[in-house]
């Protein structure tokens, strides 16, 4: 049941992150050649612009817009740890490419500890088109 949680919850988290990068307009951080725990993007669509991704503690969610608050992107059993969004662009009149690492791992409710795992996952994305 624990790997099940982390590798779906990966998989589905992964796919958010990398198809965000794809419809983004324009990456504002990281800048080129820089890293973060976090993410923000300039969208064409008003609603969601801007929409930031960021790692805290042991979760991750995203603020899209004038949201007040971010919605968490994990299952209450999952938590995330040593996230990292670098930015492979060489400068800012190369096209912004993202490198996305983070581990997940089973928060066990049991008592006696239960059994634990995790999984680091590795992405990149670029954007669809540049401006």
């Amino acid at each position: 049941r624990a790997a099940v949680e982390v590798e779906s919850q990966g998989v589905l988290l992964m796919q958010s992150l990398t198809q965000a990068v794809r419809n983004a307009r324009d990456v504002s951080s990281p800048t080129p050649q820089t890293s973060a725990a976090g993410m923000t993007f300039a969208m064409d669509d008003v609603t969601v612009n801007p929409t930031v991704f960021e790692a805290s503690g042991a979760s991750i969610g995203v603020k899209e817009g004038a949201a007040p608050a971010a919605v968490p992107l994990l299952s209450q059993n999952t938590g995330i740890k040593d996230v990292t969004f670098k930015n492979m662009a060489i400068d800012a009149d190369h096209p912004d490419e993202l490198k996305i690492t983070f581990t997940l791992y089973y928060i066990t409710q049991e008592r006696r500890g239960g059994f634990g795992y995790e999984k680091t996952f590795y992405g990149s994305a670029s954007l669809r088109s540049v401006p």
